[in-house]
């Protein structure tokens, strides 16, 4: 599936293969940035992986499917706007409680805690119990940092793509710019030929006006 991917905040959004079908896929691409991120289309700048700009006119068929499009807010770029940070957010508390009362259930139904008044009377097993319901406890408190962490990695990853698009961007305008100045000094090479020979013809041209007569009627 085409991916839609926030160039600078490194957020991603998937759209389904059927909504390709029958529409334009920059269309789907502003129909999309707009209900996220609340951003017109005058406001975007889109590049395909590859560099390549997508453009009103490209369909699906050429566009291809599983392709990522990265969209650039030109409001954003420009030098004299305030950055506005996207935050990586921890999973809400909701997420630690529930994983607390895992613990404690796994606490209650572990195998390896006796039963009686073995348990009980036992000081190396009631350590060993606490040292496994500590362990767990720190584990359930950092599920939601390593999280946060996997959220932070796929974000940087989708960044780096975004960079590597407008670097091949980039390559591509100035290959077609050199392409173009070389033409135009191949053209300009050509004039400039043509001129150097109509130019060496004006002193034997005008050696050979010196030697016509003039009219008669002229001479008076």
């Amino acid at each position: 599936a085409m991916r839609i991917c926030h160039g600078l905040a490194g957020q991603v959004l998937e759209v389904d293969d059927q909504e390709l079908e029958w529409r334009f896929p920059v269309d789907v691409v502003r129909l999309h940035v707009r209900n996220r991120w609340d951003v017109e289309a005058d406001d975007l700048i889109l590049l395909a992986s590859g560099g390549d700009v997508l453009g009103p006119n490209i369909r699906s068929e050429v566009f291809g499917r599983c392709r990522d499009v990265f969209v650039f807010f030109r409001s954003s770029l420009d030098p004299k706007a305030a950055p506005v940070p996207s935050h990586l957010v921890v999973e809400p508390q909701g997420h630690d409680a529930k994983a607390a009362e895992q613990v404690s259930a796994d606490s209650i139904n572990d195998p390896l805690q006796p039963s009686g008044a073995l348990g009980a009377a036992d000081p190396a097993f009631s350590a060993f119990r606490g040292n496994i319901a500590e362990a767990r406890r720190q584990l359930a408190e950092s599920r939601p940092l390593v999280s946060l962490a996997s959220s932070a990695e796929a974000r940087q990853k989708v960044q780096r793509l975004a960079g590597q698009a407008v670097l091949d961007n980039l390559a591509s305008q100035r290959a077609t710019c050199t392409r173009s100045m070389s033409l135009f000094l191949q053209k300009y090479d050509r004039v400039q030929e043509q001129f150097d020979h109509n130019l060496s013809k004006v002193e034997a041209s005008l050696a050979a006006l010196t030697n016509v007569a003039l009219h008669p009627a002229l001479r008076a």
